[in-house]
């Protein structure tokens, strides 16, 4: 900062550097969000045709997945993933809405922050 620079350029230039601080912080929660829906696309991609499909009709990540996951035991395995995979998506989607929705992103911050970010807790 400059010697000369008075108490309302410099809370301006703090408050400016906060709010690019916090949009920053918006575009990372939906690089988050997004990589989970992605994960669990890929995970709906191999697991979905493999369920349902007859074996020679699949691709070849289906077949491998189907390979691992043969039987009763990966079909449970197969079930659970798929159920897994929706629910995530479901809650990424519901996350990504709610930080686009926040008037308050600090707030949004501060109640969203994971546990072991805080170390006085």
């Amino acid at each position: 900062m400059q010697a000369g620079a008075s108490f309302d350029q410099v809370l301006e230039g703090a408050r400016a550097h906060e709010q690019a601080r916090l949009r920053r912080y918006r575009r990372w929660w939906i690089a988050q969000q997004l990589a989970v829906i992605v994960v669990s696309g890929a995970i709906l991609a191999a697991c979905l045709p493999a369920m349902f499909g007859s074996e020679w009709d699949l691709q070849t990540w289906s077949l491998v997945a189907s390979f691992f996951l043969g039987g009763w035991l990966g079909l449970l395995a197969m079930v659970g993933l798929v159920g897994t995979a929706l629910l995530a998506s479901a809650f990424a989607l519901a996350r990504i809405a709610s930080v686009v929705r926040a008037d308050d992103l600090d707030a949004f911050e501060r109640t969203h922050r994971p546990w072991w970010v805080d170390a006085h807790r």
